[in-house]
């Protein structure tokens, strides 16, 4: 009812659109082609369980795991770790099922932060070396017991 009264006024999307300079392809397709908005069409599946997305889960497994093998391989730069642990820290704010304080998240920035003050060049010492690997293997026991 609403469309027949309008007709003449807006005779399709795509004119409206030109109209008022819209530049959202995303929109009108998730409006015209998809019929679904966001939120719907990108929501959590059920296989994904509550962890916060399996894929988010795998990510940060795999970040936790490289930054210690890392260490373990003597990669002790700031150049060479700050990018892991970003990473790492990236991965587990996208799992929205941890708590804002979980502490692991903490570990993992105050670590970065440090690291991130010092000059690219900078090696860790093997007293730093060995408290940042028992802090991240600390961390990821505690994020699995977390995510179960």
């Amino acid at each position: 009812m609403l469309w027949g009264s309008m007709k003449e006024t807006v005779p399709s999307i795509e004119s409206f659109m030109q109209q008022y300079h819209m530049q959202c392809p995303m929109a009108y397709t998730r409006l015209v082609q998809v019929g679904l908005p966001a939120t719907i069409e990108h929501r959590k599946r059920p296989g994904e369980g509550s962890g916060g997305g399996a894929r988010a889960v795998a990510e940060t497994v795999q970040h936790f795991i490289t930054a210690m093998d890392s260490l373990k391989l003597n990669l002790v730069a700031v150049d060479q770790i700050c990018p892991i642990l970003s990473d790492l820290m990236g991965s587990m704010s996208k799992i929205g099922s941890l708590p804002p304080d979980f502490a692991p998240k903490g570990k993992v920035k105050a670590w970065y932060s440090k690291l991130y003050s010092q000059p690219a060049s900078y090696e860790l010492a093997e007293d730093e070396v060995r408290q940042l690997l028992f802090d991240l293997e600390s961390s990821y026991n505690e994020f699995i017991s977390t995510i179960r």
